[in-house]
């Protein structure tokens, strides 16, 4: 069975230059997943429109997105995936800046492909966590504690990929934050949740990833302040976010 004929990889990517680092590695997770035979749809909001145009040349699907926010993009990266691929039926959410990724995709979708999940949340080996800088790995251990108590199912939450059948895609692709309570952002997180906590089937597939060095390196340096805002602004709104959800979902249930 070729898995990546029934696979595609969603991303969104919002780059202020060429020169970013993040874009340099976002050109090479793009490059591996057109060699291993993976479909990527992209949609992107760089200022400079020939970002596109150079993710396009490696093969990817790229449009530009039509509305602005996190939750938008992504749910237009879902919705537009199911057009362009109707026959496929997995369906992974990838940040543009893991390329390492995607020599384990096949592991991670494998129970969807073999119809044993729903949902498939990738989580770290040990040997991966240590490829991370030091406090993301405490910030994102913590929020991994909380989200599994929260949802009732232990994963890495915080790692970021996941694999969607096609009607976990759609799901995505419906789910409106607001009428929750909560910030229309981290869709593909909340998703999962939700169906988790409607009793979809969950797995949780550890792999070897190797944080991008050069990544990790202006992270603990030049950019070392800004990231640490970010990764703690990043876990305290989900965890709200995903309480809230929670609330909302059994108050509906219970009525």
């Amino acid at each position: 069975m070729d898995i990546a004929l029934k696979t595609v990889l969603v991303t969104c990517t919002f780059y202020k230059s060429k020169s970013e680092t993040r874009f340099l590695i976002a050109l090479r997770t793009i490059t591996k997943a057109i060699e291993a035979g993976y479909k990527i749809v992209v949609i992107d909001d760089s200022p400079d429109e020939t970002i596109g145009d150079d993710f396009r040349r490696l093969g990817a699907n790229v449009l530009r997105q039509n509305e602005k926010g996190m939750g938008p993009s992504r749910r237009q990266g879902f919705s537009s995936a199911l057009v362009l691929y109707p026959y496929h039926r997995v369906f992974v959410w990838i940040e543009p800046e893991k390329d390492d990724l995607v020599r384990s995709i096949k592991k991670i979708v494998t129970p969807i492909i073999l119809g044993e999940a729903d949902c498939v949340h990738a989580g770290r080996t040990d040997a991966a966590w240590k490829t991370y800088p030091e406090f993301q790995q405490g910030t994102e251990a913590e929020a991994n504690r909380l989200f599994s108590e929260i949802v009732g199912f232990e994963a890495d939450y915080f790692f970021g990929p996941i694999a969607f059948s096609r009607a976990m895609a759609i799901a995505i692709t419906l789910l409106q934050p607001q009428m929750f309570g909560i910030n229309d952002m981290y869709v593909q997180q909340y998703v999962s949740a939700w169906v988790r906590l409607h009793g979809a089937r969950f797995d949780s597939v550890k792999v070897d990833f190797v944080y991008p060095p050069e990544q990790k390196l202006e992270e603990e340096t030049t950019l070392s302040d800004e990231m640490r805002a970010k990764r703690i602004s990043q876990r305290d709104s989900i965890i709200a976010d995903l309480r809230t959800l929670k609330a909302a979902l059994a108050k509906r249930i219970g009525n």
